[in-house]
């Protein structure tokens, strides 16, 4: 049973509000709605008056960040343009991990900071904690106007095809349930997935009439992979968005062919909400540098230039409770010099491509690019529904692979003629069949699993 969208927008949503105040995220929404639209210099004008406020914030507040201003000759937390902001130090989880309190705005009453936390993708969670008040709706307006983007409109009735653990440990509460129903939102638990957990979702999203599903982007490609094979539709979808895992042009095929409607992509991260999402044009994805700085860089923290590929870093505007200066997330990306044919100011993203860490570096020097290399086989396995890899030692590997109902020997021999020719002669490969590819805590599916301390050599 489901409300109407109109009912949702007008009665539920703002009786919630005045229940909660977390949930009044209009008039932050209605900001960022104007801000997108704005000139590329105007938004550059905006972001650098919010940068400037943020660090004269953490030069007064916070010990960790006076004393790398300090060192980077930044006194008082004065930039005169982000020249000068890139003389600070990259800031690594390790180094959150590590210097945390440090870190904590001073001025800030403990009472008015929200607790939050990672996952962690090796099960290595990192503990944070974000704004209370206008800065905490600020960054939960992004994620709206994102899915805005692709359709999404409050009210209208959205399922959550999701894997992290901490958010479906919390949809399985009375009041999580109650809110469900009252906003039209569905999480389902695909947490683990076999072919009944599949059709039973397939199933309840058929009743439920969904008009817009979010899914981290592997498991809507094993529905999609379900609905090809079934001949099944969902005639009320009118979008698709992939998020927490990165949209492969293969995976994207698959799961605009699956669900037979287009699919957007979206960046984010607990640390910093929605980063990044695609408009209808799917020219790359806007980066919301209203609301943070992103950068792409090289290993030596200086900017690549565009259309090439560097470590991301970002750094959180509307975070003051504990700030997030120049926080390198590891992950890889593309950035864009031209502007997007829909009219909006903000840049484009034009590629992720994964952590770091999912970078095979082999004793020779060779380097692969796990995801690349996977998405390119899934190609030509059309038998095969996964396939995972498994490095236990420099040059020791286990390729494990997930059959379909179409699955035939001659796909493990091609495996086995193209991926040494991939990894080169070095390389020892075993090969495994399994049940399921098993995901991290946080519910992502990784592409390598790596039991070396670090994938590079030691």
């Amino acid at each position: 049973m489901a409300f109407p969208p109109w009912w949702v927008r007008r009665v539920n949503r703002p009786l919630l509000g005045i229940l909660n105040p977390r949930m009044r995220l209009g008039g932050a929404l209605k900001v960022q709605q104007t801000e997108q639209w704005l000139p590329r210099r105007e938004l550059d004008r905006l972001q650098l008056e919010r940068l400037r406020a943020l660090l004269k914030h953490a030069w007064e507040n916070c010990p960790y960040y006076r004393q790398t201003m300090q060192r980077a000759g930044l006194t008082g937390g004065r930039i005169d343009g982000l020249e000068d902001f890139r003389r600070l130090p990259l800031v690594t989880k390790r180094d959150i991990q590590r210097h945390r309190d440090e870190m904590i705005a001073q001025n800030f009453n403990p009472s008015h900071l929200v607790p939050n936390h990672t996952g962690g993708s090796t099960g290595d969670p990192l503990h944070f904690f974000n704004d209370h008040g206008e800065n905490l709706r600020m960054r939960g307006a992004r994620q709206p106007r994102g899915d805005m983007w692709a359709g999404w409109k409050a009210g209208k009735r959205t399922v959550r095809l999701w894997g992290a653990g901490v958010d479906v440990g919390k949809s399985r509460s009375l009041k999580a349930r109650l809110l469900s129903w009252v906003l039209n939102d569905h999480l389902l638990d695909c947490l683990t997935m076999d072919e009944d957990v599949i059709a039973r979702h397939i199933d309840f999203m058929r009743r439920f009439r969904a008009q817009i599903i979010v899914s981290y982007t592997t498991i809507a490609y094993l529905f999609a992979t379900k609905l090809r094979e079934s001949g099944m539709r969902l005639p009320h979808l009118e979008s698709v968005i992939c998020s927490a895992e990165v949209l492969t042009g293969s995976q994207r095929e698959v799961i605009e062919s699956g669900f037979d409607r287009p699919v957007f992509n979206r960046y984010g991260c607990r640390e910093f909400g929605l980063v990044a999402a695609e408009c209808g044009l799917h020219s790359g994805m806007h980066v919301g540098i209203d609301q943070v700085v992103l950068e792409v860089v090289d290993d030596a923290g200086e900017p690549v230039d565009p259309h090439e590929m560097g470590n991301i870093v970002i750094t959180d505007l509307f975070n003051h409770g504990m700030p997030f200066i120049r926080y390198s997330i590891e992950d890889m990306g593309v950035m864009s010099d031209e502007p997007c044919r829909c009219g909006r100011g903000l840049p484009l993203l034009t590629e992720v491509a994964g952590r770091e860490s999912d970078i095979i570096r082999m004793p020779s020097g060779r380097r692969v690019a796990c995801l690349a290399l996977m998405c390119g086989f899934a190609k030509d396995l059309s038998g095969v529904k996964n396939l995972q890899l498994v490095r236990y030692g420099p040059t020791r590997f286990t390729m494990r692979i997930l059959k379909g109902p179409a699955y035939k020997d001659e796909e493990l021999a091609y495996l086995q003629h193209h991926l040494p020719a991939a990894l080169g002669s070095e390389a020892e490969i075993s090969y495994e069949f399994v049940d399921q590819v098993e995901r991290t805590p946080s519910g992502k599916y990784r592409f390598l699993v790596s039991e070396l301390p670090s994938d590079g050599v030691k």
